[in-house]
């Protein structure tokens, strides 16, 4: 009868951590999303930054990344 008592406590246990999860694979989804747009930036940074010249090389137009809010 102890066993049973302790199953129905996992069984109600069990839907928190399934909501943990859930918001845990949202936010990695959400993180996948900007970690690839960072990615395309980072590669159209790269490319153009052979093409320029002198301190415009350093520093192009458009490339400072926004803020993530996590």
């Amino acid at each position: 009868d102890d066993d049973d008592d302790d199953d129905e406590i996992e069984v109600k246990d069990a839907n928190p951590f399934q909501k943990v999860i859930r918001k845990i694979k949202e936010a990695l989804t959400k993180l996948k999303s900007k970690l690839h747009a960072v990615k395309e930036k980072l590669k159209h940074f790269i490319k153009n930054f052979g093409k320029k010249k002198g301190s415009e090389a350093t520093e192009p137009e458009g490339s400072r990344l926004p803020e993530m809010s996590l």
